[in-house]
């Protein structure tokens, strides 16, 4: 599959976000990478730190304009 019919707008929650590592692609795949099939998925939320409901709790306390 080429990386140009994989260019879509979208968007999900981090923490379905998962990054392969095979390909590099993000997708918000559970078993396996939407766009080689490999099953070698790296979850992004992990790799940041963010556990479920910071994001929201850290944009609450940041100011806008910061």
């Amino acid at each position: 599959m080429e990386i140009a019919d994989l260019r879509k707008t979208m968007a999900f929650p981090l923490q379905a976000a998962v990054l392969c590592s095979d390909c590099n692609a993000v997708s918000d795949g559970v078993h396996a990478c939407p766009a080689c099939g490999s099953s070698s998925l790296l979850s992004l939320a992990s790799v940041l730190g963010r556990t479920t409901g910071d994001e929201g709790a850290e944009a609450k306390e940041r100011p806008v304009n910061a």
